[in-house]
């Protein structure tokens, strides 16, 4: 069943690609390139613009062909199998990083003291509800969100852009070749997110400006990371690489809000529900596409199997954020990136027989 229309689809483009990006990233690139802080996301952006042509090219050429099928088609049922397991395991360890910054984000605003596990319960509960309902319901919940996330963005937006020193970012390009490299490397991580939308194949009803709508929609979320880069130099200058979650920052020390009180947790109650909804979307992928692997007729149960998994990894993990991120960086990265760069090419490769179309 076509469950996603192109306008829903634009809308996960911007939402999920934007969410969770402004937290430790760009103290982390301030780290390496301080006032050119900028650079290290533009390069990813335009490797990950890359793979989204590519991406939507697979999704058009496949249109009536469910993202397994395509897999099994493609490469039989056993290799098929084995990539939907590496890609389900990518999205699992994709979420441990925005699931450890949520937890900080609640711990630093909320509490003074470190709060009970079961604080956090709630948040699994949402998590294992919405990939229990399905992409259909996802995809429709997308379109209140992303009032939600509009508003948060232009808010943060009048906070903070008319407040920063612009010559914080000058010199430009300052930083030898190799060090942009290395910035773009270590924030890596955060990128590779035009894979995900692979997982919708078959289900888009696509429309005659689908191209460019997605390509549009690709370039408000490139304008609103670039932009937030720029702004965070901007207003922090040389203290940036000490900067974590900017968003709460901002709101929290913008002189406009000096009057208002604790406008951060209205930040960090935003931060959380936004994501929750990227957390929702992974948990949700992964365990439709084992779901057609291993044709689970118990909807519930994987959903409930990851959600239980990410959650015992967060108690486990406990407060050890930068250690997780510092392994994950070392041991994980070229994973991530040999998964969303590198697979979508075996994509490409000539099926060895006809795809077949899914029936709707």
């Amino acid at each position: 069943m076509k469950a996603v229309s192109t306008k829903q689809l634009c809308f996960i483009t911007v939402i999920l690609f934007t969410i969770g990006k402004f937290n430790f990233m760009p103290a982390l690139s301030a780290r390496y390139l301080a006032e050119g802080l900028w650079v290290s996301p533009l390069i990813n952006i335009i490797i990950d613009f890359i793979l989204l042509v590519f991406v939507l090219k697979l999704l058009v050429k496949n249109e009536d062909v469910s993202f397994f099928n395509f897999l099994k088609n493609k490469f039989g049922r056993p290799l098929a199998t084995a990539i939907a397991i590496i890609l389900s395991a990518y999205l699992a360890l994709k979420s441990l990083i925005p699931l450890l910054e949520e937890k900080s984000a609640i711990e630093l605003t909320f509490y003074e003291s470190q709060p009970s596990e079961l604080t956090f319960l709630p948040i699994f509960i949402i998590i294992f509800y919405v990939a229990v309902k399905g992409i259909n319901a996802f995809s429709r919940s997308i379109e209140i969100v992303i009032w939600f996330f509009g508003a948060s963005v232009l808010t943060l937006g009048l906070l903070s852009i008319f407040s920063g020193d612009y010559f914080n970012l000058l010199p430009i390009l300052n930083h030898r070749p190799k060090t942009y490299a290395l910035a773009s490397y270590n924030t890596a991580l955060w990128f590779g997110d035009p894979l995900m939308l692979l997982f919708f194949m078959g289900k888009i009803k696509f429309d005659r400006r689908f191209y460019s709508k997605a390509f549009i929609s690709y370039a408000v979320y490139a304008l609103i990371l670039l932009t937030g880069f720029i702004v965070a130099y901007a207003v922090f200058g040389s203290i940036t690489e000490r900067q974590y979650y900017l968003p709460i920052k901002i709101s929290k020390y913008s002189p406009s809000l000096s009057n208002v009180g604790r406008f951060d947790y209205i930040s960090t109650m935003m931060l959380v529900m936004a994501s929750v909804f990227q957390l929702s979307a992974y948990v949700l992928l992964a365990a439709e596409t084992l779901n057609d692997a291993f044709s689970i007729r118990k909807k519930f149960l994987l959903p409930a199997v990851i959600t239980v998994l990410i959650a015992g990894v967060t108690v486990v993990l406990g407060n050890g954020f930068f250690d997780t991120l510092r392994f994950t960086q070392k041991y994980f990265a070229p994973f991530f990136i040999a998964v969303c760069y590198a697979l979508p090419i075996a994509f490409f490769i000539p099926a060895h027989k006809t795809l077949r179309r899914d029936k709707v």
